[in-house]
This record gives structure tokens, C-alpha cells and sequence, in this order.
């Protein structure tokens, strides 16, 4: 092989080596800004977990508020079906002892009329 076909070849060869480094420079270029893409979206989801987090935590205080409110409203409401129930059994007996007034009433009337106001 002479020498001109040599340095052709060798000029062949660094060429296709210059297209390699050339496209992997491109390639270099195209991961790094997928990376810097990748970070980003990476940064925006810790900031939406974050978000997330502080709302999950909200919402379980306000759970437990919730929670207490409706033990305190259990505990109301039994002492008001209490409160019923005596009322109901006072307003029995208030019944009964107004029936027992009237029948005493409607006697002493009944007793007026028969003998009069003196008892004659």
C-alpha cells in the first residue's frame, strides 16, 4: 500500500471517529438536559408530596376535632334523652295529680250544690 492510500484511509478513519465524538457530544447535550428536565420534575413532585403532607396533617387535626366534637355531642345528647325521660315521668305524674284535682274539685262542687256554700 502506498502511502497516499494510507493517510486516505487514516483520513477516513479520524473522520468517522470525528462523526462519533460529534454525535456523542450531542448525545452528551440531550442527557444533560434531560437530566436538568428529570431534576426538575424530581423537585416539583417533593414539592407536591410536601403540599400533600401538610394537608394530610391538617385534615387529621381536623379529623380529631371532628372525632372530639361528636363524643361531646353523643355524651349531650344522652344527658337531653335523660333530661326526656324525667320530663316525661314528671309530666306523668303532673297529669295524674291534675286528674286527682279535678275528681277532688268536681266532689267539693258536687258537695256545694247538694248542700250549699255553709254546708246545709
Amino acid at each position: 500500500m502506498d502511502l497516499e492510500k494510507r493517510v486516505d484511509r487514516i483520513d477516513r478513519r479520524v473522520d468517522a471517529i470525528l462523526k462519533l465524538v460529534r454525535a456523542g457530544m450531542k448525545m452528551l447535550v440531550q442527557v444533560g438536559e434531560r437530566q436538568k428536565h428529570s431534576q426538575f420534575a424530581i423537585e416539583a413532585v417533593i414539592d407536591a408530596q410536601q403540599t400533600t403532607e401538610a394537608a394530610l396533617l391538617k385534615l387529621t387535626v381536623a379529623q380529631q376535632q371532628t372525632d372530639n366534637g361528636l363524643k361531646e355531642l353523643t355524651a349531650a345528647q344522652r344527658r337531653t334523652e335523660a333530661e326526656m325521660r324525667g320530663l316525661a315521668t314528671a309530666h306523668q305524674r303532673t297529669e295524674a295529680a291534675q286528674r286527682r284535682t279535678e275528681e277532688n274539685l268536681s266532689k267539693l262542687i258536687a258537695a256545694f250544690r247538694k248542700h250549699g256554700p255553709n254546708g246545709r
